[in-house]
Order: C-alpha cells, then sequence, then structure tokens
C-alpha cells in the first residue's frame, strides 16, 4: 500500500486520467476550499486513495476484462486478483474510475480530474483535491459523491446483468454446437454403415458374377 509520501506516481496519474465532469450539485473546483484536513485521523482517511493506487497500479495498462453499456455509455471492467473490481466511465478523452472491494456493490473509490472520493459503504469518509490532500468537502461536493456512490452501484449492476446475459448467450451456443456435432457424429455413423452395407453387397455381386 503507498503511503502519502509516496503518492505521487499512480495518484497523480489518477487525476491526469480521469476526466471531471459536470454532476448534479456538484461546486466547482475554484469554490471548494484546498486546505488539507487536520492530522488527525488523516492517516486513516488516506487509506481509500492508497488502496485505489494500489489497484490501479496493478491494473496498469492491461486491456479490460469486460466492455459494457450503461446510461447509454461504452465503459469498461477490470476484475483484479484478489477480487476487487474496477470500472472505468469515458468522459471526453478522460475517464472517472470507480473501484470496489471484493464482493461490495457500492464503490469504497470514486475519483475525476477535479475530486477523488473515499466511501465507507455508502458514506462519504474523505474527499481528495486534484493534489492527493484531503480537502473538507462542501455541502454541495457531498451532494455529488452522493450522486456518484449511487452511479458506481447502478453501473456494477449494469456490468454484472451484461456478464451474465453473455455467459447465456455462451452457454446457449456452447450446447447449440454440442448437439449440431452429434447430429454430425450420427450422420457420419450412418453413411459408413451404408458404405460398408454397399461395398459388400458389391464384392457379393462380383462374385456371383465370377462363377456364373
Amino acid at each position: 500500500m503507498m503511503t502519502r509520501k509516496r503518492m505521487g506516481s499512480a495518484t497523480a496519474a489518477i487525476f491526469v486520467l480521469m476526466a471531471g465532469a459536470d454532476l448534479p450539485g456538484m461546486a466547482t473546483a475554484q469554490d471548494i476550499p484546498s486546505a488539507a484536513a487536520s492530522a488527525s485521523g488523516s492517516d486513516d482517511a488516506y487509506r481509500y486513495i492508497d488502496d485505489a493506487d494500489g489497484l490501479l497500479d496493478a491494473m496498469g495498462t492491461s486491456p479490460p476484462d469486460q466492455g459494457f453499456r450503461f446510461d447509454g455509455i461504452d465503459c469498461w471492467a477490470w476484475a483484479m486478483a484478489d477480487g476487487s473490481t474496477i470500472l472505468a466511465e469515458p468522459l471526453g478523452d478522460d475517464y472517472r474510475y470507480y473501484v470496489f472491494a471484493p464482493g461490495d456493490d457500492y464503490p469504497f473509490f470514486v475519483g475525476d480530474r477535479t475530486y477523488a472520493y473515499g466511501f465507507e459503504g455508502r458514506t462519504l469518509a474523505a474527499v481528495y483535491g486534484d493534489n492527493g490532500d484531503l480537502v473538507d468537502p462542501s455541502d454541495d461536493i457531498v451532494d455529488g459523491a452522493a450522486w456518484l456512490s449511487e452511479r458506481g452501484f447502478g453501473m456494477k449492476r449494469a456490468m454484472q446483468i451484461m456478464g451474465q446475459a453473455a455467459s447465456t448467450a455462451d452457454t446457449t451456443a456452447r450446447a447449440a454446437l454440442m448437439e449440431r456435432a452429434a447430429v454430425l457424429r450420427h450422420r457420419a455413423r450412418v453413411f459408413a454403415s451404408i458404405v460398408a452395407v454397399l461395398l459388400i453387397l458389391t464384392i457379393m455381386a462380383m462374385a456371383a458374377g465370377h462363377y456364373v
């Protein structure tokens, strides 16, 4: 896990790659205080972005495991070795990432170019500015974070439904292919039997003609 002192590589990349979208009720960057939170409890507050940092580092430039549609947008999903899930939502030329702990329906981290958010369940636990420092959230940011948490839930549900549909379609296609193969094997056996009978009859006819 990366510490706050080491959050220069992957965390910086998060804010470079993630997009800042205009969300309902969210304040603009200049409206948000940039002062970091007090030192008390701050190390624990950084664990959300630290954990997301580690997973995004592990993801690196690997291709996504699944593509899916959500809200009319082509999104991407990565299934990590530890059971975590990363979803990416394109926003213009950039992306917003949603990071889920194994088995969770709601993200513990959401990040875009302007802000990143840490969640404890569905509750906002930390907000980070574009430099990775903690900031004191306004009411608008809290509302926007709640909107993103619910959006993350909807995105993961859409990913799961599409994955299940693809799995069902794949199972159906495989079953149809196996059935077709069985029919072809049966026809081949019948054809071989007919050929064998015809061969025997030909040999018998030739033998009968020889003795005539």
